[in-house]
């Protein structure tokens, strides 16, 4: 503005005759220049004042300062989650480690006949536990370091045997873990997943023959016996069931039943676990029966697996062995 002024009044005395610049009109345009020099001050002052009084610009420097805060307590807060993640995977790893040498120890004692059945049960649970917290543990160090869409998971839920962990992540998206392996099997992106996490299923084969032992109808009439015995006059009269008795004091466990008719397997079970308070649970290895206050974490109870009868086709029921 200054510089447009100056080129103004300087074209303006060369335009005009040498003869008509007198001193009058020469102060003429200085008073003009003078002017002009005092409105661009004035201007000049209006945004400087502007710029540090405007409410407007007040309010957005403020909003300003207020982002670049919350930019640095979130960079703060992500470190610091990054950190405890990195202790959290360094303590599940170590936990994982103890546990499997634990049930190692345990599965060789149990070999060799000093153990019991429910140590290795307990052992192999603790295991299981600590790698499931492992994969759990390792699962949010992805989200903070950007490398996926989604947020923190929002629901983690067990397959009956503990062998897989299914998570429900803040975007809806589903994956199945292998606990083992602490590697994600399934992915499905998109959709929330409604209602529980569907459970592993058993392999087909011995899936269909324990159900097809469980319809088995079969006629009962027992009086005063105890638990070991009564699952054996199951066995002795049923195919395809291995049964392990882990619960303690079995022996002491005493049932009487006496029916008219013909009752499935399955009812009888729940018969057993009413009567003495043990839970049957399924393992790889059959049917094991445990104290209720000892069921491992993650099992499969034999009353939920009855219940759940195929979609495809009906339960055929066959006769007991005589």
């Amino acid at each position: 503005m200054r510089t447009a002024m100056a080129l103004f009044s300087a074209a303006l005395l060369v335009a005009l005759p040498l003869s008509a610049q007198t001193p009058e009109i020469q102060k003429q345009v200085e008073n003009k220049l003078k002017d002009a020099k005092k409105a661009q001050d004035k201007l000049d002052e209006q945004y400087s004042q502007a710029l540090k009084t405007n409410p407007d610009i007040k309010v957005a420097e403020a909003k300003l300062r207020e982002a670049e805060a919350e930019v640095t307590r979130v960079r703060l807060g992500v470190l610091q989650r990054l950190r405890l993640i990195h202790a959290k995977i360094n303590f599940a790893k170590a936990q994982v480690d103890l546990t499997e040498a634990r049930w190692q120890r345990e599965k060789q004692i149990y070999a060799k006949g000093a153990g019991s059945m429910a140590d290795l049960l307990a052992s192999e649970a603790e295991m299981r536990k600590a790698q499931a917290d492992l994969t759990v543990a390792e699962a949010e160090l992805p989200y903070l370091l950007g490398e996926r869409p989604g947020g923190a998971v929002a629901g983690i839920t067990f397959s009956p045997d503990g062998r897989l962990l299914h998570t429900v992540e803040a975007d809806g998206s589903v994956r199945i873990w292998d606990i083992t392996s602490g590697k994600a099997v399934v992915q499905q992106p998109g959709a929330p997943l409604q209602g529980p996490a569907p459970s592993a299923p058993m392999p087909g084969s011995a899936n269909e023959k324990l159900r097809e032992a469980l319809d088995t109808q079969f006629k009962v009439n027992l009086q005063d016996i105890d638990l070991k015995d009564a699952l054996k006059f199951v066995q002795d009269r049923i195919e395809n069931l291995n049964i392990h008795v882990s619960a303690r004091k079995a022996s002491e466990k005493r049932v009487s039943i006496d029916l008219v008719a013909e009752i499935p397997v399955g009812a009888f079970f729940q018969f057993l676990e009413d009567e003495t308070g043990c839970v049957f649970i399924i393992r790889d290895y059959g049917i094991v029966v445990v104290d209720r206050d000892r069921l491992p974490p993650g099992a499969a109870l034999l009353a939920t697996f009855w219940r759940q009868k195929p979609a495809a086709k009906e339960s055929a029921t066959k006769p007991a062995k005589k």
